[in-house]
């Protein structure tokens, strides 16, 4: 090691990354450039020449196979009498994208990461990424045997317990299934969409239970998909145990008007991937039309931030028997966001969803000018504890 890297790191204008990466892995990198690149969400993409713009994705895709690699030499040399669908399974199961989240966090990878998105408390998938795009740089910069003495000596035996991984039971579609047949409820998984091409293929996969649809699923398999989806449901079937219900709705409400003319479930979807929401079916929402003298029943889908307990509810302003707020003539969905969100942040969440394809505009409503919003709050405060008490 050149004994005068240290000190030149202290008049770097990198040191606080390369320090990071010293003191979380145990080496000084060489290429700095590698690393800030790994550390770069594509919302936060850089613009290098005309037009191109440059993040984490490809090194993200290099990190990947090269993890892989070396987790599956690992397994092969400790499990020498295993056979291969074992080894696979074990594989997947620590190379896992939400394995890869936890571990990310854990090891203070987030607080590396460069991101445009409006709320980073919380991503299905961004921290993992920026971990893979990790290993991507240090393989270019160090070599395959360098890279595979890293992750074997500071991550695998160290962060995690592989014979606790190995008699978990991680298959979350087998104990749906079971669930199902224990309670005779039908229990469907469909292929909803495909995104992306190539290495980027991922495939969509909802949950339908009772012919609604319950939660979903993305991966770069139709099984891994499956998994996903399924693990959600099965959060969402525990009693409430697991996900927080009653929540209280008497301020910081901000209501987001979409408009766009495409169905509710792949507008959902479009914002669970935009905004790294997690938002799900949950039931209809039945308010009262004082017109009509009726309940007018609404499809509502819902997610809980587990970290800053922010509240998401999605819903539609249509129904065959009439619109929800009548004075919201051109607005075909709201998005109410239950947190104390900054000004900051809330011009950012707009400005995401005004990106999604499809969408014609996004804005903010005041709330005040909505005749009887309060009583819908009321409403909806009101249907999400008593859906509370039924899951107790």
């Amino acid at each position: 090691m050149n004994l005068l890297l240290p000190f030149a790191v202290l008049f770097s204008s990198d040191k606080e990354l390369i320090n990071s990466i010293k003191n979380i892995f145990g080496f000084y990198p060489g290429n700095i450039f590698l690393y800030q690149l790994a550390f770069r969400h594509k919302s936060a993409a850089k613009e290098i020449v005309n037009g191109i713009k440059v993040s984490n994705e490809r090194l993200e895709y290099l990190g990947d196979a090269v993890l892989s690699s070396i987790v599956a030499d690992y397994l092969f040399k400790k499990f020498p009498y295993k056979d291969e669908g074992f080894l696979t399974e074990m594989r997947s199961r620590i190379v896992s994208r939400s394995q890869l989240n936890k571990l990310s966090i854990k090891l203070g990878l987030d607080k590396l990461v460069k991101s445009e998105l409006f709320r980073k408390g919380y991503s299905k998938s961004l921290h993992g990424d920026a971990f893979e795009a990790f290993v991507g740089a240090l393989y270019l910069d160090k070599g395959y045997n360098y890279t595979k003495k890293i992750i074997l000596k500071r991550v695998i035996e160290v962060h995690f317990d592989i014979d606790k991984l190995e008699n978990e039971d991680t298959n979350y579609k087998s104990q749906l299934i079971e669930w199902s047949q224990k309670e005779k409820i039908p229990v469907e998984f469909i292929v909803v969409d495909e995104v992306g091409n190539g290495y980027r293929k991922q495939y969509i996969v909802d949950v339908i239970i009772e012919e609604k649809g319950y939660s979903s699923g993305r991966d770069s398999s139709i099984k891994g998909a499956e998994q996903i989806a399924a693990g959600k449901a099965l959060e969402n079937l525990d009693y409430g145990k697991k996900i927080k219900i009653d929540i209280d709705f008497s301020e910081d409400n901000h209501l987001i008007g979409i408009s766009c003319h495409k169905k509710d479930y792949w507008l959902a979807f479009k914002l669970n991937d935009i905004l790294n929401l997690d938002l799900i079916r949950i039931d209809d929402l039945p308010v009262y039309n004082s017109k009509q003298d009726i309940l007018i029943n609404y499809p509502l889908f819902n997610f809980i931030d587990p970290e800053t307990q922010f509240s998401y509810n999605f819903f539609s302003n249509h129904n065959p028997q009439g619109k929800l707020f009548i004075s919201q003539k051109t607005t075909d969905y709201f998005l109410l966001v239950n947190g104390r969100l900054s000004r900051n942040n809330k011009t950012k969440l707009i400005s995401s969803i005004k990106k999604i394809k499809n969408v014609l505009t996004a804005f903010e409503i005041e709330l005040a000018k909505i005749k009887d919003f309060e009583n819908f709050i009321s409403d909806l405060e009101l249907h999400m504890l008593e859906r509370s008490k039924t899951q107790k």
